[in-house]
């Protein structure tokens, strides 16, 4: 059933499945905490532009520890009306304003492929995501062609730079319905056949951990073109049993997401003001603080789930019984995102030690999701 196209670096006799592990612009000091700690395994790291120079001390840890480093350059984020003028804006190359397609002429395109290598090289990255952007208009986007001429300027800078290294992956930033299309997903593999890049990531608009079991068959459907496109898949902005379960059924070979964050991606509000943007926040009741439960791959505020754990019988379902994780349900809320990340990389741990072809039928690995 699988015919997972493996990672570069995979080993080992079962297919490697792996998880990015987006350090983010808020949360990096609880993930390099946890990290010293021991408490976070990591393989691969992606790194936002924009807060880079807060990290660099991490990066070294990192790099000095084998761990593969990505570079994220917040391109599309400064092409988004909500986003250009928040964190994104301290990136090296954001120039203090939207970015739009029509700037991007051929003299445009090489001073921002060749401002992106030169940090990578400097900071000794191992990859570095392609300068993309949201295809809002699916293939007709005016953004495709820059960002294909960005891909293949980036690999020209790096080569010149002493890079040659450093790998380039692709992003597509899409919406759902768009990649639905038969048609526009033939157009986007035809348009990218032949650029100079390792695994193609897919942040997909309207998807995430939160998808339904009909959501997730869809989506499984729907990648089969970019699995047969000769590259490994990374799955953007999801996790959990979703994420897992995209892997096991052999259609993506790795999924990326932050510290309980990046598990969803939506782009409606990126062409509103800021103002909307954070109306809109207020009116959800702001960033409560939420810890997970792997029982029922979801997240619970605190007042939920000691509710919960008081009913009766509740407590052994609610709360963590990994010892080597959390000691009581005090400790599960008070330390979430360790919790959160612990069970994620066991899960992934688990799923690695089973076979390709019965990873569909395995409970750690999404048999709820079964699309026969």
């Amino acid at each position: 059933m699988t015919n997972i196209i493996p990672l570069p670096t995979a080993r080992g006799a079962a297919t490697r499945l792996d998880l990015f592990l987006r350090v983010g612009e808020t949360h990096y000091g609880q993930v390099a905490n946890l990290y010293a700690e021991g408490r976070m395994p990591l393989r691969r790291a992606i790194f936002d532009a924009s807060v880079l120079k807060h990290q660099l001390n991490f990066v070294n840890t990192l790099r000095e520890d084998g761990v593969e480093l990505a570079l994220d350059t917040k391109a599309v984020e400064l092409a988004a009306l909500s986003r250009f003028e928040g964190r994104p804006s301290e990136a090296p190359w954001a120039n203090g304003r939207l970015h739009l397609p029509d700037q991007f002429d051929d003299i445009h395109c090489r001073a921002f492929a060749g401002a992106i290598a030169r940090e990578a090289i400097e900071k000794q990255f191992d990859r570095v995501f392609s300068p993309t952007h949201f295809l809002k208009e699916g293939v007709l986007d005016p953004w495709l062609p820059v960002d294909i001429r960005l891909c293949q300027l980036l690999r020209e800078a790096l080569d010149r730079g002493g890079g040659h290294q450093i790998a380039i992956d692709y992003v597509v930033i899409i919406e759902q319905l768009k990649l639905r299309d038969g048609a526009v997903r033939a157009a986007i593999v035809s348009q990218l056949a032949g650029l100079p890049f390792e695994n193609v990531v897919l942040r997909v608009s309207h998807f995430g951990a939160d998808a339904t079991a009909t959501g997730v068959r869809a989506f499984i459907n729907l990648l089969d073109r970019f699995h047969n496109f000769g590259h490994p898949a990374v799955i953007d902005h999801v996790g959990g049993v979703v994420g897992r379960a995209l892997l096991a059924f052999g259609v993506a070979s790795g999924i990326a997401h932050g510290l309980d964050e990046h598990m969803r991606f939506d782009a409606t509000p990126w062409g509103r003001p800021v103002k909307d943007e954070e109306d809109d926040d207020q009116r959800r009741g702001g960033g409560a603080k939420r810890v997970s439960v792997p029982l029922l791959d979801r997240t619970l505020t605190a007042p939920e789930l000691n509710a919960l754990a008081r009913a009766k019988g509740g407590y052994n379902l609610m709360v963590c019984q990994d010892r080597n994780c959390c000691r009581s349900l005090e400790d599960m809320i008070a330390n979430a995102r360790r919790h959160s990340i612990g069970q994620e990389s066991r899960a992934m741990e688990s799923l690695n030690r089973v076979p390709d072809l019965m990873r569909a039928q395995t409970r750690g690995g999404g048999s709820i999701w079964s699309t026969s």
